[in-house]
C-alpha cells in the first residue's frame, strides 16, 4: 500500500512539474513576443510595373517586425506615393527607396525624370563663344540667339534674333551628374536645354546657322518678345547712279 502511495505521490509530482513547467514556457513565449520591436513599412498592395506613377491605391502600411524590415525599405507612405518605380515591384513586397524616384530628382543621371511634364530636352553644340566662354551651368536659364533670313521680318538679308527665351539649362556636357555638392568648373561643348515640343522645333531648325546662347540673370524671367537686329537695310534696288 505504501508503495502504491509513494508511486502515486510521485507521479502526481511529475505531472505537475510537467504543467507548471510547460505553462512557464507558454508564458515565456508570450513575454517574448511582446517585447518584439515593430515598425511601419510600406508594402506594394499588388504588382506595379516598372515606369509607374504610385499612387496611394498601390501601397498600404504594415506592422513588422523591426528585424525583418529592410534599411532600404520606405517607412511612410509619403516617401513613395507620387514617385515613378525604376524597377518592378511584387505584391505584398517591401518598396525600397532606391527602387522609386520622384519628379524633379535626377535619377542615377536619368534625365526624363528631371524634365517637367510637356516639355523635352534637347542639345546644342557650343563653343567658348557661343557658350558664354563656359559660364553656363545646371540651373541657370538663357535665351537663344540666331543670324539667318526671316521671311517675316526681311526676306532679302539675314537678320538676329531670339528663337526662345527663358529656357532652362538641364546639363552641361556630356551627362548630367546628380550631386548636391559643387562640381568643378569643366569644359563643356554641348548645353542640354528644356524647351517645349514648338520650341524644341525652332532650335533643331535653327542649328543650321548657328545659334548663341545668352546666358539671363538670376531669377530674371522677363521676355523680350519679338526683336530683332538690324532694323533698317540699304535699299538694295536702286541702281547707282550713272558718273
Amino acid at each position: 500500500m505504501k508503495k502504491i502511495y509513494l508511486l502515486s505521490l510521485l507521479m502526481a509530482l511529475v505531472v505537475g512539474l510537467s504543467v507548471y513547467f510547460f505553462a512557464d514556457s507558454l508564458q515565456q513565449q508570450a513575454l517574448e513576443q511582446n517585447l518584439v520591436v515593430k515598425g511601419n513599412v510600406v508594402l506594394a498592395a499588388r504588382f506595379i510595373p516598372a515606369n509607374t506613377a504610385i499612387t496611394p491605391d498601390m501601397v498600404y502600411l504594415a506592422d513588422w517586425p523591426v528585424e525583418a524590415i529592410n534599411q532600404l525599405a520606405a517607412r511612410k507612405l509619403d516617401e513613395v506615393v507620387g514617385a515613378i518605380t525604376q524597377l518592378p515591384i511584387e505584391a505584398n513586397e517591401q518598396v525600397f527607396t532606391t527602387r522609386v524616384q520622384k519628379r524633379g530628382e535626377a535619377a542615377e543621371g536619368r534625365l526624363s525624370y528631371v524634365l517637367e511634364p510637356g516639355f523635352r530636352a534637347i542639345t546644342v553644340a557650343v563653343d567658348e563663344i557661343s557658350g558664354v566662354a563656359g559660364n553656363i551651368t545646371k540651373g541657370d536659364y538663357v535665351d537663344l540667339v540666331v543670324t539667318m533670313r526671316n521671311a517675316e521680318i526681311e526676306e532679302d538679308n539675314d537678320v538676329s534674333f531670339l528663337i526662345v527665351e527663358n529656357l532652362l539649362v538641364l546639363a552641361t556636357g556630356k551627362k548630367a551628374v546628380a550631386s548636391t555638392e559643387a562640381a568643378a568648373p569643366q569644359d563643356y561643348f554641348s548645353v542640354t536645354l528644356s524647351a517645349s515640343p514648338e520650341d524644341a522645333i525652332k532650335i533643331n531648325y535653327a542649328s543650321r546657322a548657328g545659334i548663341r546662347l545668352i546666358l539671363r540673370p538670376v531669377l530674371d524671367e522677363t521676355i523680350t518678345g519679338e526683336t530683332w537686329y538690324p532694323t533698317v537695310f540699304p535699299d538694295t534696288t536702286t541702281a547707282p547712279a550713272a558718273g
